[in-house]
């Protein structure tokens, strides 16, 4: 992934990738994870990826890696609620995406936890983040409201049907930040009194 790419972005991406590995039948003409634009003009059936409220789980910052004159801190992780999503031009297409996807995920998990039961419903995506930063987005498929019955939308053009997973991403929670010595240095004056607010030596004008 690019330098500049968010840490969400990434998360998509990986899990567009993931969906494409699927071969889903019949296969999605787009597999699209940001919303489109208004005009967009969509052959059906398509796959989005959506994402909602997000929850941090905070540590103390660790470097974890560099990019040029900036380093990548992990300050802990990140879980987001995510819709996956199939438009479809038919309900005999929503409900063969329903019966695809489930059994893959199912084989998926169960390939991932030999000898157990499938019934931790969990995917780990390995993820670059920046470009250069190794790590895993994990994918929780819900226990409940999830495959959610193909719901029919008519619009002016077609008749569409949309069928909803609902999951939960979580990722790591990585900032990119300047090495010390190359922003600017915040200082905070005590006193002897209460502390004052840290104003930037950089931008001081006096003698």
């Amino acid at each position: 992934m690019a330098l500049d790419d968010s840490i969400e972005k990434t998360a998509r991406e990986v899990i567009r990738a993931w969906v494409e590995s699927l071969g889903l039948a019949p296969a999605p003409t787009v597999v699209q994870v940001e919303e489109p634009k208004p005009d967009a003009k969509r052959t059906l059936p398509t796959f989005g990826v959506t994402f909602g409220a997000e929850e941090w789980e905070t540590q103390l910052a660790e470097q974890v890696g560099q990019v040029g004159d900036r380093a990548i801190l992990d300050f802990g992780g990140v879980s987001a609620e995510a819709g996956l999503v199939w438009r479809c031009a038919s309900e005999e297409d929503a409900e063969a995406f329903r019966s695809q996807f489930r059994a893959r995920f199912l084989l998926k998990t169960q390939e991932e936890t030999p000898g157990k039961p499938a019934g931790s419903l969990v995917v780990k995506l390995p993820a670059d983040f920046f470009g250069v930063f190794p790590g895993t987005v994990t994918l929780y498929l819900q226990t409940g409201n999830n495959l959610i019955f193909p719901e029919r939308r008519e619009s002016g053009l077609v008749d569409y049907w949309v069928l909803t997973h609902s999951a939960l991403v979580t990722l790591p929670l990585l900032v990119l930040e300047p090495l010390p010595g190359t922003g600017f240095m915040d200082i905070l004056i005590n006193a002897g009194q209460a502390d004052v607010d840290p104003f930037d030596m950089n931008n001081y004008g006096g003698p």
